[in-house]
């Protein structure tokens, strides 16, 4: 005969069991964890349930929490665009900083942006009909979730000279942009509601060998980000206030964008001379961060000094009162994309052939023999007559015939 403390158990084993049993009965869906006791408890005591219920909650709890800690990691990873409020993060770890103020912008790139972009104009005054047709354009887009889509982008606030080539809304390649190894999140490829370069080879009037450098299987991740034209230096990124579209998102996509693109100009200058003086103004792109209500101007370029790519502002318009101002200084971009890069880049094509599997003395001895493409000997930045290799009464950083 069984002891009164064997007996009790036993009928407690057997309660527990017929607890399991009807439990199992009474769901149509069970977890992991009932199907594995209603199989197993009835063969041990209550104690060695309880310890294994007690080990297998632990068991399952831990592998719940490893797989939403990925989960979240993946997530997390996977929202690191412009709108997660860590991308600014992301960016200064991976060298980008977003220079709201304006505060760090180096002598050489201000002198530059006060040269060619706040000059004076002398070219015609926006009608007040023409100003009127802006404001109507304005106010149409004023609820619309795309107002990129509105036609404000268009003559006659939007000057395009027809050398130029409009592009956007499609993802860039990710080689040129700046990448820590160190740093867990790389930046995300942007996507530009617009940016305006030069034609591709099917239009462009650039000369055959410039064209056969550009489209070259090593230059293209460079040259042409996006496949809609070549050598993008001006962007624009536009979000809807009727939607909760806010700058400070623009300006993290706008920031990655440019730094792709001050970068992709980098490359290429040090494929012509790696060993060269580095400073500032070796590479600059501007964009424009806009709503329906108001723009902001920037300058993007890379410091050589701290070694970060910065995004820095120039400029503000509010549309009710700068729509003139605002033309002003678009057209002053056109200009310098038109009058001033676009020299630098079909200079260097030349300079880059011929293209050789091993980049390396041999074509830079090749360079060396070719002739000068700038027989006038005009500086391409400050567009003064060189005296030798330097500009008159200045020191040219940026001189790229020099």
């Amino acid at each position: 005969m069984d002891p009164p403390i064997d007996q009790a158990r036993r009928s407690k084993d057997e309660s527990f069991a017929h607890y399991t049993k009807r439990r199992r009965r009474s769901f149509s869906e069970t977890t992991w964890t009932d199907r594995w006791i209603a199989k197993e408890c009835p063969k041990i005591s209550t104690e060695q349930a309880v310890k294994a219920i007690a080990t297998l909650l632990t068991i399952e709890k831990t592998e719940d929490d490893q797989w939403s800690q990925q989960d979240e990691a993946s997530q997390e990873s996977e929202r690191l665009n412009s709108s997660s409020p860590l991308f600014r993060g992301v960016l200064k770890a991976n060298g980008l900083c977003v220079d709201e103020m304006g505060d760090h912008i180096p002598p050489e790139v201000q002198e530059l942006v006060d040269r060619h972009i706040r000059k004076a104009r002398d070219s015609p005054r926006l009608s007040a009909e023409e100003i009127k047709a802006v404001r109507r354009i304005i106010s149409k887009s004023w609820h619309n979730a795309e107002p990129a889509r509105s036609g404000l982008f268009t003559a006659p606030l939007f000057p395009i000279p027809p050398n130029l080539s409009r592009g956007g809304g499609t993802t860039w390649n990710s080689q040129a942009l700046p990448r820590n190894p160190s740093y867990r999140y790389s930046i995300c490829p942007p996507k530009t509601d617009l940016h305006f370069g030069f034609p591709t080879t099917l239009t462009s009037t650039w000369d055959i060998s410039e064209l056969d450098v550009a489209d070259h299987p090593f230059i293209r991740p460079y040259s042409q980000p996006t496949g809609g034209n070549m050598f993008p230096s001006y962007l624009r990124e536009t979000r809807s206030e009727a939607t909760g579209g806010t700058l400070y998102v623009a300006e993290g996509q706008l920031a990655s964008a440019g730094a792709h693109r001050v970068n992709s100009w980098l490359w290429i200058l040090d494929q012509l001379d790696p060993n060269r003086k580095r400073s500032s103004s070796d590479a600059v792109v501007f964009s424009d961060a806009g709503t329906q209500r108001e723009a902001v101007a920037y300058v993007h370029y890379f410091n050589p000094e701290d070694g970060m790519f910065y995004m820095s502002c120039i400029d503000q318009f509010y549309y009710r009162n700068d729509i003139q101002r605002y033309r002003d200084h678009l057209e002053s971009v056109m200009d310098w994309l038109v009058n001033t890069q676009q020299p630098m880049i079909r200079h260097a094509l030349r300079q880059l052939r011929p293209i050789v599997k091993t980049w390396g003395t041999s074509r830079i001895a090749s360079v060396a023999t070719c002739p000068d493409p700038n027989p006038s000997n005009m500086c391409l930045y400050t567009g003064s007559q060189r005296s030798g290799n330097m500009c008159p009464g200045s020191d040219c950083k940026a001189c790229y015939l020099a």
